[in-house]
């Protein structure tokens, strides 16, 4: 029983899903502000999450979209947005510091956008709101920007079955703390992620746990 609990308890820590709920986030919605997203694309699809005190409130939204999609036909589940080999993907970010009357002061806050490929563990993290040379500086002081991945992500490659993690993280705003969203982008089957072995290890795996324990079966003595 010992070892059935221990090898469901592995199996489930190695294959748990990336795309696990956050509390706190809402996938696949619009922003609140239809403007806070990138020009030309759909206010649709986003990963959002919004902070409202009686001081204001902050919206931060993240979408993957295939570029030059005319009818955003890159729909995610939960946080996992799904392309097939071949097609350039884009990200849509937005941090809206004025959601409703009150303009939320961001001066001591930081912003960062962090991708990483989870195929080799390589990533790349940048400010948003300084980085890129054409952002969108809203009223208040928000921002929002479209971008391509193949860009950022270390050893993006549109032919390649691989997956990529995005993280918005908005943090240190004062009387706000720290908001967060993800997108999990997948390429074709998403590619092996390093450490996790292939089925066809884990099968030679359990084979040689299986003789290991026939051989401490036969070699087990009994005393009258």
């Amino acid at each position: 029983m010992k070892t059935l609990f221990f090898a469901s308890a592995v199996a489930l820590a190695i294959f748990g899903s990336t795309t696990a709920a956050q509390a706190g986030i809402v996938f696949d919605t619009s922003l609140v502000d239809g403007v806070h997203y990138g020009s030309g694309n759909f206010n649709t699809h986003f990963a959002t999450d919004t902070v409202t005190t009686a001081n204001g409130a902050i919206e931060i939204g993240l979408k993957t979209k295939i570029r030059s999609d005319a009818t955003d036909s890159t729909v995610p589940t939960g946080d996992l947005y799904s392309i097939a080999l071949g097609n350039l993907a884009n990200f849509d970010f937005s941090v809206d510091n004025k959601v409703g009357a009150t303009a939320v002061d961001l001066s001591g806050s930081t912003a960062s956008l962090r991708l990483l490929n989870e195929n080799n563990g390589l990533s790349f993290s940048f400010n948003p709101f300084t980085f890129l040379p054409d952002n969108t500086v809203l009223p208040g002081g928000g921002i929002q920007n479209s971008e391509q991945y193949k860009f950022f992500a270390p050893g993006f490659n549109v032919t390649t079955n691989a997956t990529y993690l995005a993280t918005l993280t908005l943090a240190n705003v004062s009387g706000f703390g720290t908001l967060s969203v993800d997108n999990v982008l997948r390429y074709g089957n998403g590619g092996i992620i390093a450490g996790v072995p292939e089925p066809s290890t884990w099968a030679m795996m359990l084979v040689g746990f299986g003789g290991i324990g026939a051989v401490i079966r036969r070699r087990r003595v009994v005393f009258a």
